[in-house]
């Protein structure tokens, strides 16, 4: 065995050494729950670990996990005080101010309490130069400046004496910047330092004198903080955004180059600044993460919650191992961004820090490295170290438990990624459970996004299981992510849920009730055509009776009236006595027509009295004796206008062409109804044929002209005749 390969086996050898400690020192202090057996003979089978660092033993009593859990070095200094400025006299001590005290460990290795000044004013920010302190206060609107000594320090106890006897307001501030904030950063330059009062930027001088105030373009009052680039160029922030200013050297004037800061920067919250070795610019903000700004490009890469981050507002960041580590103190834990791959492991009171909340710009490092992170509870401390980024991210797994409505029976499942579960129609009721490859006690914290119905990420609340009920019938994506309070998201996997549809949401029964709609629609445009065709047959029909009839009629009237007017008064008077009742008949036959498309005219009992007014008007004048009668009901019936016409041209041509034909004594008409038929029958009793017309002229009265009619209105007519009688009865179907 070579040199190597034995130190390898010792390492290993030292580790499983290690894991038999914590797993025998896990049966001392097992649960009570826990069987009192003779744990000395305990067995390994079989020893494996993964590259979470995690032990899986096997052995005869059953299977143990065991995780060596990381010995975080945070450490917490003034517990229950929000703390805000943090320094280091020239001697090596801490100096932290609080709200309404002032803190001073005289022990470099901070085992001591420290000395404590109760009802000193809350200081921002401290600056030592020339043997002196300035700092920034937040309730006095000037420059605090104390002379450095050991006894003056030792006897602040008394804010009075703290205010009159140490500190010393600065008479020679213009008059402009009474009653504004103070600036809570001060930047040491070669000649002075800079700081700032509201929108004014203010270069003081080495004795603590503002000497080049300069009013900045900016819409609100109130930087939070400020940093001085490498190229000596002046990054400032507040509740309105980004401000890069390039001073002169000597101070006297400033340049504003809004041109350089992206327009995504200048309206939002910035709490902190900070600039790494590769002239990145990391800017933290209000809500919106941490970004980062190319300076050359102007380009932004954010880190937000959704990368990781503990929250989305930033107070306070510095870096480590050489710009690799950048540590964020947000709203909500701490943050480490591993900044070449942009992976970040979480932080929280848990894991040892003073609290949640951190204030801003409330950071600083010793010259032995040690961070200090100032928040609402204190001050957290410890010694940067290289985080384990490289652990394999969580996988999760779904149980499922399905609920049949109809049978209340209920089957449960497991889903790894990617798998498909098959849910049927009366399955309404789904619960599912977000598990992961996690052993510790840590919990685990799932987001899940089910594709189609949620558009952002959804947060599980506790342990509590997700429900869905009634999902539409498809195919849905459950995507499902996770993490431990320190690292972040894992990669999102899907798990495939499809819901069967019922047989009326299938793709063939929508197919065919589509198929049938179409067939429907076609068959109403055939029934739509047919309709046109019908009315234009109408029309034709409508014209070529006014032409038959009328036409004939007008021509004769026309030809009669030049007769009157050439023929002598004997023959006039002739004339004039057939123009009389060629007219009336016109007339007749025109109110005919009308009358039988009218609509008011459309019931059965109104078109038996236009039947009857026919024969007392036209019949009864040329026989002896006429008889009508009716005995239909009298419940109200409609016929159409087709109908009507061709049935009263019909019945008026058969009584006409009767009275031309036969020397009619009596004539009976009789309206009658027989299930569904209309009949009218018409008898005429005459005594003899007119001498003028021989039988073959009278047989049958205008035959075409009635079938042709009875035809189009899909009706018969039965005619019967004897030496001294005619019979007709015409058929029509009632509406």
């Amino acid at each position: 065995m070579d040199w190597d390969s034995s130190i390898l086996v010792q390492d290993k050898l030292r580790d499983v050494h290690e894991i038999w400690h914590a797993l025998y020192q896990y049966i001392e202090d097992r649960p009570k729950n826990l069987p009192e057996i003779e744990w000395k003979f305990l067995l390994p089978t079989a020893v494996c670990i993964d590259q979470a660092g995690t032990w899986f033993i096997s052995t005869q009593k059953g299977l143990f996990v065991v995780q060596k859990k990381a010995t975080q070095s945070f450490k917490k200094l003034i517990s229950g005080h929000s703390t805000r400025g943090i320094t280091q006299d020239p001697q090596g001590r801490l100096l932290v101010s609080a709200y309404n005290n002032f803190f001073r460990f005289n022990d470099p290795q901070l085992r001591l309490p420290p000395q404590q000044w109760p009802s000193v004013i809350y200081m921002w920010d401290f600056l030592w130069y020339k043997q002196h302190w300035y700092v920034a206060a937040e309730r006095d609107p000037s420059l605090l400046k104390m002379a450095y000594q050991d006894s003056v320090l030792d006897s602040m106890y008394l804010s009075s004496q703290l205010a009159q006897t140490n500190f010393f307001r600065d008479k020679k501030l213009p008059l402009p910047f009474q009653g504004l904030e103070f600036g809570r950063k001060l930047i040491r330059v070669q000649q002075g330092f800079w700081s700032f009062y509201g929108r004014y930027l203010i270069k003081f001088d080495q004795d603590g004198n503002a000497k080049y105030p300069h009013l900045l373009a900016y819409r609100e009052a109130g930087f939070v903080c400020m940093l001085m680039s490498k190229d000596s160029s002046l990054w400032l922030g507040g509740e309105a955004g980004l401000v890069h200013v390039y001073p002169r050297e000597d101070g006297r004037k400033v340049r504003q180059a809004p041109e350089d800061i992206p327009t995504s920067l200048q309206e939002i919250s910035i709490k902190c600044l900070y600039e790494d070795h590769n002239g990145y610019l990391w800017i933290g903000t209000q809500e919106h993460g941490l970004a980062r700004l190319d300076r050359r490009t102007k380009q932004i890469k954010w880190y937000t919650q959704s990368e990781g981050l503990a929250n989305n507002t930033i107070y306070s960041m510095h870096s480590s191992h050489n710009d690799t580590l950048l540590w964020v103190g947000t709203h909500q834990g701490l943050s480490c961004l591993h900044l070449p791959s942009g992976k970040i492991v979480n932080y929280h009171q848990k894991d040892g820090l003073a609290g949640e909340e951190f204030n801003t710009s409330s950071v600083y490092q010793a010259k032995d490295g040690t961070l200090f992170l100032g928040g609402t509870n204190g001050v957290t401390y410890f010694k940067p170290w290289m985080p384990n980024f490289s652990s394999p991210p969580l996988a999760p797994y779904l149980s499922l438990r399905v609920l049949n409505h109809s049978t209340q029976k209920s089957r449960s499942l497991h889903l790894s990624p990617n798998e498909k579960v098959i849910i049927q129609t009366r399955e309404k009721y789904l619960e599912v459970g977000l598990h992961a490859n996690h052993w510790s006690e840590t919990p685990v914290q799932y987001r899940y996004r089910l594709s189609g119905l949620d558009q952002e990420w959804q947060q599980q609340s506790g342990n509590k299981n997700l429900i869905f009920v009634n999902l539409k019938p498809g195919r849905y994506q459950l995507w499902v992510s996770a993490r431990t309070h320190q690292k972040d998201w894992s990669v999102a996997v899907p798990f495939v849920l499809h819901i069967c549809p019922a047989w009326y949401q299938t793709w063939w029964f929508i197919a065919m009730i589509g198929i049938i709609l179409a067939m429907g629609i076609y068959q109403l445009h055939l029934f739509r055509l047919s309709q046109l065709r019908r009315e234009f047959h109408l029309r034709k029909r409508i014209s070529d009776d006014l032409h038959d009839d009328l036409s004939g009629r007008l021509y004769a009237l026309r030809t009669m009236a030049g007769e009157i007017v050439r023929s002598n008064p004997e023959r006039r008077e002739t004339l004039a006595t057939h123009f009389e009742q060629l007219s009336t008949d016109i007339l007749r036959s025109v109110r005919d027509f009308i009358w039988a498309f009218d609509p008011r005219y459309d019931s059965l009992v109104k078109f038996i009295q236009r039947l009857e007014d026919f024969a007392e008007n036209t019949i009864a004048p040329n026989v002896k004796e006429l008889e009508f009668e009716d005995s239909v009901n009298k419940q109200e019936r409609v016929l159409d206008s087709v109908t009507r016409h061709h049935v009263l041209m019909i019945y008026q041509e058969l009584l006409t062409n009767m009275l031309k034909h036969t020397q009619s004594r009596r004539v009976h008409i009789k309206v009658y109804t027989t299930n569904q038929f209309l009949y009218i029958r018409i008898s005429n009793e005459f005594v003899q044929l007119n001498p003028e017309k021989s039988p073959q002229m009278t047989e049958g009265y205008g035959q075409e002209s009635i079938q042709r009619r009875l035809r189009f209105i899909k009706g018969k007519m039965t005619w019967t005749e004897t030496p001294q009688q005619q019979t007709a009865e015409i058929a029509i179907v009632k509406q």
